[in-house]
């Protein structure tokens, strides 16, 4: 997908194992899609899918808050 919203919305018709996603995405943040993908998660009571996420961003309150919003790890 090219942006957040065409992710969440492939994510809504797929079932993934895993989803690999950028921080800095265009529109929404990676840190947002993850946020709406736990909440979607929640809702249907999907289980969570593992999601993995890149950055170049070394800052630790960013690392830090894309663990708070459901992302298992994040490769800098």
């Amino acid at each position: 997908a090219t942006d957040a919203e065409s992710a969440f919305e492939i994510v809504k018709k797929n079932s993934f194992d895993l989803l690999i996603t950028d921080i800095g995405l265009p529109g929404k943040q990676g840190n947002e899609l993850s946020l709406m993908i736990r909440d979607y998660e929640r809702q249907q009571r999907k289980k969570p899918m593992k999601i993995v996420a890149l950055t170049g961003h070394a800052l630790k309150d960013m690392l830090n808050q894309s663990h708070e919003v459901g992302i298992n790890e994040v490769y800098q």
